[in-house]
């Protein structure tokens, strides 16, 4: 757990520093709980208590590359959840 708090500290105060005065977002550690499942629980492992793809991989039964695709789709997604405005903006120029 205090791997966790450390980890999100940092994770927010980077955020913050970026987006404090334009873009209010809801906190990391509500945030996670809005990923799906799958990517969740892979965000979790990985991220939050540290373990490596192959532990992962062998713990949830599932390939080493899906473990990579779940983090690398976890992450997106929590930076969309973090910085909806950013992604919004981008999409419309896109568009």
């Amino acid at each position: 757990m205090e791997q966790f708090l450390r980890h999100l500290d940092r994770f927010q105060q980077g955020t913050n520093a970026r987006l404090a005065l334009h873009h209010p977002a809801p906190p990391l550690h509500q945030s996670v709980p809005r990923l799906p499942e799958d990517f969740r629980e892979v965000y979790r492992l990985h991220a939050l208590e540290g373990r490596y793809y192959e532990e992962i991989s062998a713990q949830l039964r599932i390939p080493k590359a899906t473990v990579g695709t779940r983090l690398i789709r976890a992450r997106r997604k929590l930076r969309d959840l973090l910085m909806p405005s950013t992604v919004e903006e981008t999409a419309h120029a896109l568009a």
